[in-house]
């Protein structure tokens, strides 16, 4: 017999399947989209001396290429640069380090449900994400004196939410928030033997995406 948490299961596919009608035809799509990017600040060890991190805004660019499966469902996978500069760190010496940046190349597969409606342009959607890093490198010191410490092939995950308005059959004009959350980062010098350990990649966007469809 059925047990009750396969019924609720069930009863959530029915309600998602109803929100579904209106939805586009499937297709291919692509999406280049541009956001603003916030990073929190951050405790962290630099060679093994503690600091404080604290970050200015900054942006990301990326592109998608993905499917639309016709019944509100939408995959995709996006390559995605983001990059934020850091105001200041402050080291428990008293020294402080300025000029660099905290950055990252995460390659992204995301999945997005769209609650459609009959005969409106707008559709609101959420979404997750798994990302495979690239690379999050954090540049220290300012150009004469940069020493850059990154890590790579590790996960990464996110949340989106955000809005769809359509221009035509085949343009979409895609508004979204974004939060990635990437704890306990241990980043090796370049050509060194330095690390900065317990460094955390909160990240807050907010932007703008233009769909094309196939």
């Amino acid at each position: 017999m059925p047990s009750k948490r396969t019924y609720a299961f069930a009863a959530i596919l029915f309600m998602l399947s109803s929100l579904a009608w209106g939805s586009e035809k499937a297709g291919f799509f692509v999406k280049p989209h541009l956001d603003w990017s916030s990073l929190g600040n951050d405790e962290l060890l630099i060679e093994g001396a503690s600091g404080k991190a604290r970050y200015d805004s900054g942006f990301a660019t990326g592109l998608a290429f993905g499917y639309d499966y016709g019944n509100g469902f939408r995959s995709e996978l996006d390559f995605e640069y983001r990059t934020n500069e850091y105001s200041s760190v402050d080291l428990a010496d008293g020294s402080r380090l300025t000029g660099g940046d905290f950055s990252s190349a995460i390659l992204y597969l995301n999945g997005y449900y769209y609650f459609h409606r009959a005969n409106r342009a707008w559709s609101p959607f959420i979404g997750l994400g798994l990302g495979w890093i690239q690379e999050i490198d954090f540049d220290a010191g300012g150009s004469a004196t940069e020493v850059s410490f990154s890590q790579s092939g590790d996960w990464a995950y996110q949340w989106m939410a955000g809005v769809e308005y359509q221009l035509s059959s085949a343009w979409q004009l895609q508004a979204r928030i974004n939060h990635i959350n990437i704890s306990g980062l241990k980043l090796k010098e370049e050509g060194g033997a330095g690390r900065i350990q317990g460094a955390d990649y909160r990240v807050w966007g907010v932007g703008a995406g233009l769909v094309y469809r196939f």
